[in-house]
């Protein structure tokens, strides 16, 4: 029983701050140790490595949010002009036809927004990898010169 309460314990300890401080220094010292023993040309490799890789993940990153606005624009203006095209009254909106377009936009918002902001959430932390190994490379490359 106590084993299992030690078990507990630490993992009611890894949410804490200062648990999870020590796991980032452990992992900051690791990183450091293993870009310190590449030499030089290895070391500026990464570096270069690392910084094209940033970059042209990014620059997908902002192609696609442009492409999916892109879409996602002309399939709203499109469903609009078919309610003002299937209303009676050209140019003139019923309430009805208010209703059920702002539900349809919503409901499409509340579909698409929480996969959209999880694909962000996972490509915002992709990017935030190549940046931090990119810094690394570079520290230890310019504290050699």
């Amino acid at each position: 029983m106590t084993n299992l309460m030690k078990k507990f314990e630490k993992w009611i300890m890894s949410y804490t701050y200062s648990e999870r401080r020590t796991k980032q220094l452990f992992m900051f010292n690791d990183e450091l140790r293993h870009y310190s023993a590449m030499d030089k040309d290895e070391l500026q490799f990464e570096y270069i490595n690392c910084k094209t890789e940033y970059e042209h993940k990014a620059i997908i990153f902002t192609v696609t949010v442009v492409i999916s606005a892109v879409f996602f624009s002309k399939r709203l203006f499109t469903t609009l002009n078919e309610y003002i095209m299937y209303n009676n009254n050209p140019g003139v909106w019923s309430q009805d036809a208010y209703i059920i377009y702002f539900t349809l936009i919503s409901a499409l918002c509340q579909v698409k927004m929480p996969i959209f902001d999880l694909f962000l959430y996972n490509y915002f932390i992709f990017l935030w990898q190549y940046l931090i190994k990119s810094v690394f490379s570079f520290i230890i490359w310019q504290c050699e010169h």
